[in-house]
């Protein structure tokens, strides 16, 4: 296992175990002085690539409107996407009725991730 030099002084130990873990230097060193402000950071590596067989799945999730998902009136949590506004937008985007079983699939996986999230 190779290691980098020692730490010198306890904000050295904590930008250390920040870089260990995968955080820049840059970032680490801002965070231990009390200087990182999260909405500043960069966002390039939030972009993510989508397998081009679940792209149509993935464009069809991101644009369901709010009223797509069920969340009672009363509040409460999310309970998921309702069943009838996803048929309803693949019928306005001409989506064959051949291509919903698969779609349908890959919309309960995204959903449960969502769902996940939430928890």
């Amino acid at each position: 296992m190779l290691r980098g030099p020692a730490p010198t002084s306890s904000g050295d130990d904590q930008v250390h175990a920040l870089v260990s873990i995968g955080v820049s230097e840059s970032d680490a060193r801002a965070a231990v002085a009390g200087q990182w402000d999260p909405a500043e950071r960069d966002h390039a590596h939030d972009v993510f690539d989508v397998w081009p067989c679940n792209w149509g799945a993935v464009q069809i999730f991101s644009e369901l409107p709010p009223s797509a998902w069920d969340i009672p009136q009363l509040g409460g949590a999310v309970r998921g996407l309702r069943r009838d506004q996803v048929m309803h937008d693949m019928l306005l985007r001409g989506i064959r009725r051949t291509s919903w079983p698969k779609l349908f699939e890959q919309l309960r996986v995204l959903e449960s991730a969502v769902l996940e999230a939430l928890r």
